[in-house]
């Protein structure tokens, strides 16, 4: 079973503006020769009012260039008659508004879509950042860009060989959990660093499998992100 853990929380469990990260402004594209910018940079948090100006819900995110802010669409359906959103940016909030989300073609992905204006100066001018070419394998490396901070962690080892050439849904899936608010975080290749997926959900397995911890965490990969994409600027013609 798997639960999603975005937090929705009391207006005084915010975190202080120190404990957020640095961030960039980045264009989603495949992967190039140029390097992306380091997973700490690119990160992002979320903050979305319940409505009663006392509940927010709050996840990650990634700032992926043109305005937009990459996320995991449950951090920001909470009280979906208000659109606005609240993105942190070098120690600074920007305001934005829900752009998209992918709930018709059942991907639990969002974007946000903030004035690029109102970025920092200081992240207006790094690379972008490159998509991976191709879904992620097992006990494959990545960092982790999720509430502020980023953790090294691996895809799970498959507890049966793939079939076919198929990786099997388990290589999209890390071998740790993540608490509340880690939902929308950036899944990026440790070695390149590719933007590999967008984490959805954490939860645990209820039976023992050779090979596969009791708790992990499911992220979207690349290759379906690229398609929210090409459909979210489809529909915005």
């Amino acid at each position: 079973m798997f639960i999603h853990r975005t937090t929705v929380s009391p207006r005084k469990a915010l975190l202080p503006a120190a404990a957020l990260p640095l961030f960039a402004a980045l264009l989603f594209l495949p992967a190039a020769a140029e390097a992306s910018p380091k997973p700490d940079l690119v990160g992002l948090q979320v903050e979305k009012p319940a409505g009663d100006n006392k509940l927010f819900s709050q996840g990650s995110g990634v700032l992926i260039g043109e305005g937009l802010v990459l996320t995991a669409a449950h951090v920001i359906t909470v009280n979906p008659q208000d659109p606005r959103v609240t993105v942190f940016i070098d120690n600074q909030r920007v305001p934005g508004t829900v752009a998209y989300t992918g709930t018709a073609e059942h991907l639990d992905l969002a974007l946000i879509k903030v004035d690029p204006a109102a970025l920092p100066a200081s992240r207006r001018g790094l690379e972008a950042v490159t998509a991976c070419p191709r879904d992620p394998g097992p006990a494959q490396d990545f960092t982790i860009a999720w509430m502020g901070k980023t953790t090294e962690e691996k895809t799970i080892l498959r507890a049966d060989p793939p079939k076919d050439g198929d990786p099997g849904p388990l290589s999209t899936m890390l071998a740790a959990g993540h608490p509340k608010g880690a939902s929308g975080g950036g899944v990026f290749d440790a070695k390149d660093g590719c933007l590999a997926g967008i984490m959805t959900a954490d939860g645990t397995f209820g039976i023992n499998i050779p090979g596969v911890p009791h708790e992990v965490t499911v992220f979207l990969p690349a290759t379906k992100i690229e398609g929210f994409l090409l459909e979210y600027r489809a529909r915005a013609r």
